[in-house]
């Protein structure tokens, strides 16, 4: 005989596991088997923040464990002023006074190492 409370907490533990698969939410152990559902292409989606020099020359710029992500994706979006704090932000850790410029780019990058290489699309752009 299975005791009331084991029924209840197995019918609660379905009902969560049910809604949280409808409703796309993800808190362990439950699931709103999004790595199962999406659509997988042959290229990943990301950002790329470079520098430039007086000379023209661009660099990655490398961020070393800071956050950046969420900012590069709203660059675009952001007002003059503040678009231009963070692209000072970002160009202090590189060669200091010769930066003269922060470029933030969209990338498609190939799975597929024998594919061609990236592409990028400009997405915004700092004169420093």
């Amino acid at each position: 005989m299975v005791r009331p409370s084991t029924k209840a907490f197995v019918w609660g533990f379905l009902a969560v596991f049910a809604l949280s698969g409808l409703l796309g939410i993800e808190a362990w152990p439950f699931s709103g088997f999004r790595l199962f559902s999406r659509v997988r292409t042959a290229t990943v989606a990301g950002w790329e923040v470079t520098t430039v020099d007086a000379a023209g020359a661009e660099q990655p710029e490398r961020f070393d464990g800071r956050s950046w992500l969420h900012v590069a994706e709203g660059m675009a979006g952001l007002p003059e002023k503040e678009r231009l704090a963070v692209c000072r932000a970002w160009a202090i850790p590189g060669a200091a006074g010769s930066v003269v410029e922060v470029r933030v780019y969209r990338t498609w990058t190939p799975l597929d190492a024998s594919a061609p290489p990236a592409r990028r699309e400009l997405r915004a752009a700092c004169l420093l």
